[in-house]
Order: C-alpha cells, then sequence, then structure tokens
C-alpha cells in the first residue's frame, strides 16, 4: 500500500506487452528478439523527437506508431476495448472497494495504420481522481522545467542577490517556456520574483 501512493510512481509508467522487434542487421544476419514494451515507447519517442514537439503524447495512431514491430509476444489479441480498459477512470465503485488504480500503457494493433502505444499514463494510483501528472507527457514537461531550474539556480547558488542575478536566471529559463508555449505544451507562464519568503517571512 505504502509503494503504491508512493509520488515517485508519477515517474514511471509500464507498457505492455514484450514484443518481436525487427533490428538491425548483425554480421550480414538479421535478427529479430523479444523487448519490453518500454522499448516501443522509446522507439516511438525517438521518431517524437525527430519530426514532433518532445512534450507531446506518444500515443496514438500519430506518434505512437511503433517501429521495426514484428509481432506482439502474447496468447491473448489486445484489442481495442482492453486497451482502452487499461487506462483507469476513477469510480466511487473502486474507491470504495479499496481498488488501485493504475494504468498500463498497451500496444494494440490498429487496422490500416499498424502497431501502436495506446495510452499516456503513468503509474499514479488514481483512486482519488486523475491529475495533470497521471499523464506522461505532463509529467516529462514538467521534468524538463524542474531539471533546467535546479540546474540553473545551482549555477548562481553563491552569486549576489541582485537584479543581474535575477535577469541571468530568467535568461536561463524563458527560452524552454517559450518553446513550450509556442508548441501549446503550457497556455502561458510567469516567473515571480519573492522579495520575502511566502512561507517564513524571513528575506
Amino acid at each position: 500500500k505504502k509503494c503504491v501512493n508512493d509520488a515517485s510512481l508519477e515517474y514511471g509508467a509500464m507498457f505492455t506487452p514484450w514484443y518481436e522487434c525487427s533490428s538491425d542487421k548483425i554480421a550480414d544476419n538479421s535478427v529479430d528478439a523479444f523487448v519490453p514494451g518500454s522499448v516501443a515507447y522509446l522507439s516511438a519517442l525517438a521518431v517524437q523527437l525527430r519530426d514532433y514537439s518532445p512534450w507531446l503524447a506518444v500515443s496514438g495512431v500519430t506518434r505512437g506508431r511503433v517501429p521495426n514491430l514484428v509481432k506482439l509476444h502474447t496468447n491473448d489479441i489486445v484489442t481495442n476495448n482492453i486497451a482502452d480498459s487499461y487506462q483507469t477512470i476513477p469510480g466511487e465503485s473502486a474507491e470504495s472497494l479499496n481498488i488501485i488504480q493504475m494504468s498500463i500503457n498497451p500496444i494494440t494493433y490498429i487496422r490500416n495504420v499498424g502497431y501502436c502505444i495506446w495510452g499516456d499514463r503513468t503509474l499514479r494510483n488514481n483512486s482519488d481522481g486523475t491529475t495533470a501528472l497521471s499523464f506522461l507527457h505532463i509529467r516529462s514537461a514538467v521534468s524538463d522545467v524542474k531539471k533546467l531550474i535546479y540546474e540553473t539556480s545551482q549555477k548562481m547558488l553563491f552569486e549576489q542577490n541582485t537584479s543581474i542575478t535575477w535577469l541571468n536566471f530568467k535568461s536561463s529559463i524563458t527560452p524552454l517556456l517559450d518553446r513550450m508555449v509556442s508548441n501549446y505544451v503550457i497556455e502561458d507562464y510567469s516567473i515571480v520574483r519573492y522579495m520575502v519568503d511566502p512561507d517564513s517571512g524571513n528575506p
């Protein structure tokens, strides 16, 4: 129970099933190998980073298509209905029964398209309802912003607390945020400098 409620699960995701992947030729022999579903996400993500915004959902028929997938390693067909059921929707019955609601991102076959990832969820427990961080592409965008802010703050940790330092800090952050706005990832943003800590009241 403690593990399931751990906020760190918001940083993880699960993909299923394993599948047979056609890889590059090795020593003039074509090599096929079974790989976990997470490789499908990384393969589709690589295509997205090349062709689309990096913060859109790697899912569906446009950005969720899995390259080099030969066949799924499963006895049962992952139908569209089954794929949809893997994306949990919180309900009163599940909450009253204390059922853990975690989503799995399945790989399913879409007619006239091919094999696609059909889900964009983190492993967050959604028993209390979905939030922005229930979705993998939002978690990825937030992580990118947090990483940049952390790295920039570390560089300026011992600098004087002046308006110049503040401008240098903002100039390091705004290019990423502006790019997110232009790619419709976020609608807008603001960066606020507090002269007094709002929690402690200290300067």
